[in-house]
């Protein structure tokens, strides 16, 4: 048998545009740099798309407090963040752990 959410006596709040967008940038850390490892960044932000190469690292480097591109360079060479072609049929970096939720998820 389901419950019935509690009902509340108060309305829904609509946002306003500018507090949708600001919700938008804060989630994806580009109003505050994110202080957690890369990985969990990248997971976070749920991919980001690479098309052209050096997005990814200029994508980290605006999202990411001290961020190091060796790390992203390490990272994608060790097989911990892949490149490939998810999202929008577009090429986007993902942890490895994401890859193949998103991959299931376009196919």
């Amino acid at each position: 048998m389901l419950r019935q959410a509690p009902e509340t006596k108060r309305p829904e709040r609509v946002l306003t545009t500018r507090e949708l967008n600001r919700a938008l940038l804060a989630r994806q850390f580009l109003l505050e740099r994110s202080s957690l490892p890369l990985l969990q960044t990248i997971e976070r932000v749920g991919g980001l798309q690479t098309q052209y190469a050096p997005s990814g690292y200029v994508g980290l480097w605006s999202r990411v407090r001290n961020f190091r591109r060796d790390a992203l360079t390490a990272a994608l060479e060790q097989r911990r963040v892949i490149q490939g072609t998810l999202l929008r049929s577009t090429i986007h970096m993902v942890s490895t752990r994401d890859y193949w939720l998103f991959l299931s998820a376009v196919r």
